[in-house]
């Protein structure tokens, strides 16, 4: 099997990387959810390599510490998806990134509709401090006024 170096990208893949690339360069005008930026971040969260899953999460971690306004299912499903991989990468980046949209009152409500409670407490347990950190500060923040 071919390493993590040489993984072959589906050319749905490889457009969402470049794509990706273009709107972190404009980081601060572009609205990463909705449209393509989301479709980008969605494709990589989704895929099966791991490289990709980890580049979506610190992505949508970055993303979120600069805004977190109210979201949708579209955006929360992809993250949602992330924080149950087994790559410590991707939890850390994806429970950092819950935590940010978790400020947002209807952002709260949607998480927990969505089933977000029972990965974050299963995160709490984590081997990483990092990802144990960013679960219990989402949880603190979906039971914050």
């Amino acid at each position: 099997p071919p390493s993590e170096a040489q993984i072959i990208l589906t050319d749905n893949e490889r457009n969402a990387v470049t794509d990706l690339l273009q709107y972190l360069e404009n980081l601060t005008t572009t609205n990463f959810f909705n449209g393509e930026p989301l479709s980008a971040l969605t494709t990589l969260s989704f895929s099966d390599k791991i490289s990709l899953q980890q580049s979506a999460a610190l992505a949508f971690a970055e993303v979120t510490d600069q805004v977190a306004p109210q979201v949708e299912r579209d955006t929360l499903d992809p993250l949602l998806f992330l924080l149950s991989s087994n790559d410590t990468d991707v939890q850390r980046g994806a429970s950092a990134a819950l935590g940010n949209l978790a400020v947002n009152v209807e952002n709260k409500v949607l998480i927990v509709k969505l089933g977000g409670l029972e990965p974050l407490i299963r995160r709490m347990q984590s081997p990483n401090i990092d990802v144990q950190c960013n679960a219990v500060g989402c949880l603190t923040n979906l039971a914050s006024h």
